[in-house]
């Protein structure tokens, strides 16, 4: 599958991870000089995408071809990129924006390369930090700073996951929020303490302490 990526502030390292170049990374030779801090990746046969904090996003194409940048005039509401999400078979690479304490969801038909940001409520006001989905499923999660979001792929429809009466303090100081998506269940973390659970098959969070001790039991990432 090629090399794995690792951003440096505004350059990237490579690893072969076969082991065929040794425990070594080497640098990542990029076609233009990037001035903002790289804040996400995502890359697919034809585009390396790279998201900025300040700068936009950045398409650099796998042919060879010059790089375009991606900003306001593309419609981008932020110039400031959290996240990426690319789902190949629909075309489509979902950005999650972040610029202080706003935030914003929107995705680039990457055949087209024109910016859709949806209107349809509620939607994410405040950064987002992860984009999801698990394998074969018509559902997108997407953590923003101040809650949890579901997005239906087809329809485009959202629904806010958190916070719910199960878990009414996922709401914090902003930070940015981080998931993981695996077969019947989604996992996050909560601000105050603790990791907020979901079995999918009957749509129920359940709060899980990892410790009475109320600095023991903050998270930061999962």
């Amino acid at each position: 599958k090629g090399p794995f990526l690792v951003a440096c502030g505004t350059t990237l390292e490579s690893y072969d991870w076969t082991g065929a170049g040794g425990l070594d990374f080497e640098k990542f030779d990029l076609p233009l000089k990037i001035k903002n801090t790289i804040t996400a990746i995502a890359c697919d046969q034809s585009n390396l995408w790279l998201g900025t904090d300040g700068g936009g996003l950045i398409q650099i194409p796998q042919s060879g071809a010059a790089p375009r940048i991606f900003n306001h005039a593309d419609g981008f509401p932020f110039s400031s990129i959290r996240s990426l999400a690319l789902m190949p078979n629909l075309k489509r690479l979902f950005i999650g924006f972040g610029q202080g304490k706003d935030g914003a969801f929107g995705y680039l038909d990457t055949a087209t390369l024109k910016f859709t940001e949806p209107s349809s409520e509620p939607s994410p006001r405040s950064p987002v930090g992860q984009i999801k989905t698990a394998d074969d499923t018509n559902t997108l999660w997407i953590a923003s700073a101040q809650a949890l979001y579901r997005r239906k792929i087809d329809s485009g429809q959202y629904s806010m996951s958190l916070p719910s009466s199960d878990v009414p303090d996922y709401r914090g100081s902003g930070r940015l929020r981080t998931l993981s998506v695996f077969s019947n269940f989604v996992a996050t973390i909560i601000p105050s303490g603790g990791v907020a659970l979901c079995d999918l098959s009957n749509n129920q969070w359940m709060r899980l302490n990892l410790s009475t001790n109320l600095n023991e039991n903050y998270t930061t990432k999962i």
